[in-house]
């Protein structure tokens, strides 16, 4: 080949490549029945890439258990992975490779055994095999069904739509697996509306509410082997495993479901922020959204005046002012905005005061999107009501906190949200500074209620960020804020750092508490430019916030004691330590 110049043997070792003299082309001893290949990970907002990266396809429970056990007996972790649908590393570590930095030095070193250092971890996909379900009873009092982690909600809840079933509570898009939506205890919108009366197989609180049992993988002490092992919701160590972000691999669950329902959503872009965050409880505020209907969304632009409202009703039967919808995704020009074009902005807008011109134009464009869909009144089964983002949708980085407070204190919760978030923007824009220019989303929905899946002792979902605060049932209401913003933004660590914060210092338990949201990001440290990497918040904030945080941590430590189902974050999260 003949002599690698200095440079380059430089770049190669600034990349963080190696050299790896034992690499062998396929994991040792690999179980020869399971399909293997290398493959990418590409989160949701291309935030955390992996390329490379050995990715099994099992085609049973039985498989998946077998892998985990050879993983143990070779020392690699079992990473779970669905849709990908994530802004959090929850799968797997924070780490960006580029092919073409690969690319160059198997050319220099053909048949050399390089490959970017991502450690021993097998990416074991849900999607291709592991995603049946079936129908247990269609009974209206007592539904229910089974279902394994690769199954999309979309089919999901197609299927349950065809036997006249449905849930009520779910995120908007339709494309993100059930298993991964559980493993974070994901939810959509819906709080007790007045005169509103839960039917029954329904929760207002997050989908992991809604689980009967479970088939999930853990260490068997007797046979010093993993085993799969059947939980029941009434069984006191169940709760830890119905939110668990990765620290197992559940490989069925039963869940129970309700009546299909059909849901008005009505459109606003006329009513101002500071009529709908009014302290004072205007006719047109959310509270009073919220007791009309029970189910709303805010989605607010910065230094716009006026959010795009949707109000979602329960309504048996069609308003004649709505138009009846077939299909889901129904704001088809919120899909519309070129990738390309949305990085360049993210750039240019960091700094540049005309984002103000341009989130109006953001809005301008959504009232024109439903206008000319004609889609400010609609009307149809839930989940055609009720997704509308799709995979194609614009991608923006995003942070997440759960306020969980009482029905009565929601208007003053949100209202000190309110003045904390204006007042910090105001503070980076006087400096012509803009490191958020996507919107600030608020959904609202009650907390998990064990009793809502209709079992005697049901418990209740250990660190979801919907879980009930101990000794406090007062406090029966979620709060869910979100700050989006192009990825490519300057300084919007330093900015989100401030809001968490001050959430912290304003919500500090008496009468609110402050959660994160498992899926988005958190934990923002200025002083490492990134989510995910304050030590004191991931440490103890975020435990403390959770009464239930040592027994679900003890649980999961336990059933998983040589941390096959782990990463960085969650050892760091669960103080986990390897049990040789």
């Amino acid at each position: 080949m003949g002599v690698v110049p200095a440079t380059v043997l430089a770049y190669f070792f600034a990349c963080k490549f190696e050299f790896n003299p034992e690499f062998q082309l396929l994991p040792p001893n690999f179980p020869k029945n399971l399909t293997l290949e290398l493959s990418n990970f590409v989160n949701w907002a291309d935030e955390i890439v992996v390329e490379d990266i050995w990715t099994a396809y099992p085609e049973s429970a039985a498989q998946v258990l077998m892998l985990t056990n050879w993983a143990v007996d070779h020392n690699y972790t079992i990473r779970a992975s669905g849709a990908m649908h994530n802004w959090s590393p929850l799968t797997v570590d924070i780490l960006k490779t580029f092919a073409s930095d690969k690319g160059i030095f198997k050319y220099l070193f053909p048949g050399s055994n390089l490959r970017n250092n991502v450690g021993k971890t097998i990416l074991v996909k849900t999607m291709n095999y592991l995603n049946n379900m079936e129908i247990i009873s269609a009974g209206d009092q007592n539904a229910s069904f089974w279902a394994q982690p690769g199954i999309l909600l979309v089919d999901l809840l197609k299927t349950l739509e065809r036997h006249k079933l449905g849930i009520l509570n779910y995120p908007a898009i339709g494309e993100i697996t059930l298993g991964g939506a559980l493993a974070i205890g994901a939810h959509g919108t819906g709080a007790p509306a007045k005169y509103e009366t839960l039917s029954k197989g329904h929760t207002y609180g997050s989908l992991s509410n809604l689980v009967i049992a479970f088939t999930t993988i853990v260490y068997d002490k007797d046979s010093n082997k993993y085993v799969l092992k059947e939980f029941h919701r009434s069984e006191a160590t169940s709760g830890a495993f119905l939110v668990h972000l990765g620290k197992t691999f559940v490989t069925n669950v039963t869940m129970r479901a309700g009546p299909l329902q059909y849901v008005r959503c009505q459109s606003f872009t006329d009513i101002s922020a500071q009529e709908l965050f009014d302290e004072n409880n205007g006719l047109r505020s959310i509270p009073n959204f919220l007791n009309r209907s029970g189910r709303i969304e805010v989605i607010w632009f910065p230094f716009t005046s006026n959010p795009w409202l949707k109000v979602w009703t329960v309504s048996e039967t069609k308003p004649e002012a709505s138009l009846y919808v077939h299909e889901a995704y129904n704001y088809p020009f919120t899909d519309r905005f070129p990738e390309a074009l949305a990085l360049i902005l993210g750039k240019i807008t960091s700094w540049w005061d005309n984002v103000k011109i341009i989130n109006r134009l953001y809005m301008k464009f959504i009232t024109f999107g439903l206008t000319v869909t004609g889609t400010w009144d609609i009307w149809g089964a839930s989940p055609n009501v009720f997704f509308y983002v799709k995979p194609e949708t614009l991608k923006m980085t995003e942070s997440g906190w759960a306020i969980v407070t009482s029905r009565s204190d929601v208007r003053k919760a949100l209202q000190i949200f309110y003045e904390l978030y204006t007042s910090i923007l105001d503070k980076y824009s006087r400096k012509n500074r803009y490191p958020m220019n996507g919107p600030l989303g608020v959904r609202i929905t009650g907390v998990d209620n064990p009793q809502d899946v209709g079992i005697d002792q049901a418990q209740t979902c250990g660190i979801c960020s919907s879980r009930p605060v101990l000794n406090k049932p007062e406090l029966d209401t979620v709060i869910w804020l979100n700050i989006l913003t192009f990825r490519t933004s300057y300084e919007f660590t330093m900015f989100v750092e401030e809001i968490q914060n001050s959430l912290n210092e304003n919500f500090d338990g008496a009468w609110a508490v402050v959660r994160v949201e498992w899926s988005k990001g958190f934990a923002y440290s200025s002083l490492h430019s990134s989510a995910w990497t304050n030590q004191t918040h991931l440490k103890d904030i975020i435990p403390g916030s959770w009464t239930d945080w040592e027994s679900s941590k003890d649980t999961l430590n336990q059933f998983d004691p040589f941390q096959v189902f782990s990463n960085q974050l969650l050892n760091t999260l669960f103080q986990a330590r390897k049990d040789l």
